[in-house]
């Protein structure tokens, strides 16, 4: 029986072997801007007018892909709202209070090193850019600083996604190719959705939208979602789920200002015989008169009262319904209220509290992360590959350890301590890293090698100084040199070695160590100058 033959729907991939190498890559990077923003095509609008009609629409509009009302309703709301504003700014301050630090993924290695110190680099030769002035002919706005970018970039912590448009220039730094020129923010006014997967919209050279969308590049574009939540954008994301709230508690505040504004001051009643027809019609126009002239003109047998509406009694429910409402938003942007209202849980010095704390810091955790990826994988990848630089650095981290942490760890090493533990040499510069404060163990030297002494060392060779001892009692020391070199600081010898002056031993010890605090490196440049002086004692007296 003959088969019957199926059409090919793919073509065969052609065979490939994937090689790799530090030669700069053939596809240079973006140096032009595409997306222009102008602020005079935002959406109107719309928080002002919103119903809860609306807001249903609103978000079925923007299931179908249609997201631009969803967008402008979630920019609302945060500009009109002081509180969410906070809340937000809260989350960007715990991660972008800190300064950031890229580690080298291998700390003997002299090109992750060396990479690692390009990165940061980078960052602080983008922030040095002077101020730039808008080009009329294609509307760049203004250089974006390091952190306002960052902190745009975590929208995508709230909003279901946020968008940076990378350009790149030419660099005349030493043994780059290329080097960081803006990272500006694409407004989410220019996101769309209509064909089921992210898009952005084409706009002209003075930031109007001309209906045409491109897909997002990766090498120029950065794409950030730093939330949890696995649906699809267009749904909504985080701030979705306080919409609601925002809504009920705009509306109650209004219907509380309407309710204040007829009964917030005494009413008059009036009050008259049944059949006293002519006392009603006078109460009437008396009534009618009274926002005119200020008062009442009655006749003697009318009778009239001052009445009080329960005001308070109608504020307090209001406040309880505000900080219902407030709690729950909370919640979603904080995972806790302990920070945005001390009176909930107890206190934030009570048990609740601390417990709510701890929630606070497993968000900042996870938004330290989140934005350490994205920033490794979409932009210093890119800039490693670009300048053919080899090599590869760890995960980015942010600031030090907190107070709370910091016991913690305390209480670990002394336990460690009394198990008759302790942690190596690579450890103890890893603790003084992240505690921020630079540890040496307990009898290591307190003071750096002299500059120069000719009896510091009676041999010109370091691996037999590393069986001379140092003079105990003159200088008290209890080392020998290899004491003084091992562990992480095993390179050094070699740089003392391989150094043609102080000056070349010290740019060799600030590359080979860049991601150590500047407390430490003094101290390590500093007695390997002593050595390194020391050799040229020895080495002159034996000439």
């Amino acid at each position: 029986m003959k088969r019957s033959k199926l059409p090919r729907r793919h073509k065969p991939l052609p065979k490939t072997v994937a090689t790799f190498s530090a030669e700069p890559s053939a596809k240079a990077p973006p140096t032009d801007r595409i997306t222009v923003v102008n602020d005079i095509y935002q959406p109107s609008a719309i928080a002002h007018t919103l119903t809860a009609d609306k807001l249903m629409s609103i978000f079925r509009s923007a299931e179908a892909g249609n997201t631009s009302e969803y967008f402008a309703l979630l920019r609302d709301v945060v500009i009109s709202d002081g509180f969410i504003q906070t809340l937000i700014g809260t989350r960007k301050l715990c991660v972008l209070g800190n300064p950031i630090s890229i580690p080298p993924r291998d700390k003997n290695s002299a090109d992750d090193v060396n990479l690692a110190a390009r990165c940061l680099e980078m960052i602080e030769v983008y922030d040095e850019q002077p101020p730039a002035v808008i080009d009329p002919t294609n509307k760049l706005e203004p250089i974006t600083p390091w952190l306002n970018a960052l902190a745009a970039m975590m929208d995508g912590h709230f909003w279901p996604v946020s968008v940076l448009e990378k350009i790149w220039r030419p660099s005349s730094r030493p043994g780059l190719r290329f080097e960081l020129s803006r990272l500006q923010h694409v407004p989410s006014h220019l996101l769309d959705y209509s064909t089921g997967r992210l898009m952005i919209l084409d706009t002209d050279k003075d930031g109007a939208i001309v209906g045409t969308k491109h897909e997002p590049d990766p090498d120029r574009y950065i794409i950030h979602r730093g939330h949890l939540l696995s649906l699809p954008d267009n749904w909504g994301g985080p701030m979705r789920s306080i919409l609601a709230w925002w809504l009920l508690m705009n509306m109650g505040r209004t219907w509380w200002a309407t309710f204040l504004n007829k009964y917030g001051s005494p009413f008059p009643v009036g009050k008259f015989d049944p059949g006293d027809d002519e006392s009603r019609r006078i109460l009437q126009g008396a009534f009618a008169l009274a926002v005119r002239l200020g008062g009442l003109v009655i006749s003697k047998n009318s009778e009239v009262e001052l009445m009080q509406a329960a005001a308070s009694a109608s504020g307090d429910a209001f406040k309880v319904f505000r900080d219902v409402g407030r709690k729950e938003i909370a919640q979603t942007i904080l995972g806790q209220t302990a920070t945005s209202d001390a009176e909930q849980g107890g206190g934030m010095n009570s048990g609740v509290g601390g417990a709510q704390m701890k929630v606070l810091e497993a968000f900042t955790l996870w938004d330290e992360h989140a934005v350490a990826r994205t920033l490794k994988t979409q932009l210093f990848a890119q800039f490693s590959r670009i300048n053919g630089l080899s090599g590869a650095i760890g995960t980015p981290s942010f600031g030090i350890i907190t107070a709370d942490q910091q016991e913690a760890l305390g209480k670990m090493l002394k336990s460690f301590k009394d198990a008759g533990l302790e942690p190596t040499d690579d450890a103890l510069a890893s603790i003084s890293e992240q505690s921020g404060i630079a540890l040496q163990r307990s009898g290591s030297p307190a003071a750096p090698l002299p500059i120069f002494h000719p009896r510091l060392f009676t041999v010109s060779n370091l691996a037999e100084a590393d069986q001379a001892v140092v003079d105990l009692e003159a200088r008290g020391r209890s080392a020998d040199l290899a004491q003084a070199f091992r562990g992480s600081l095993a390179p050094v010898r070699q740089m003392v070695l391989d150094s043609t002056s102080r000056e070349d031993l010290e740019r060799r010890i600030k590359l080979h160590y860049a991601d150590w605090t500047p407390a430490r490196l003094a101290a390590i440049i500093e007695e390997a100058i002593g050595v390194l002086a020391a050799r040229g004692a020895v080495a002159a007296s034996q000439n």
